[in-house]
């Protein structure tokens, strides 16, 4: 099968032989040997989400530093 993804959605469609042969000759590699998942383009969502949280540690802590050196906790 060959993907692709275009404005409407993503195609697909079975391949013969000769198309297998003709697609691995221009991508140079036996495409139907797996690749590695492109993790990094899905990841930047969960480092938004965990730069909040990191943000929001560090003003916690820096509250309680400015609250103890005031004396207001103990």
């Amino acid at each position: 099968m060959v993907y692709v993804r275009n404005d409407w959605g993503t195609l697909y469609s079975p391949l013969t032989e000769k198309g297998i042969a003709q697609l691995n000759a221009a991508n140079g590699r036996d495409v139907t040997k797996g690749g590695i998942y492109p993790f990094w383009t899905h990841i930047w969502g969960w480092a938004f989400v965990f730069g909040l949280g990191l943000a929001g540690w560090l003003w916690s802590r820096g509250n309680d530093r400015r609250r103890e050196e005031l004396g207001l906790i103990d």
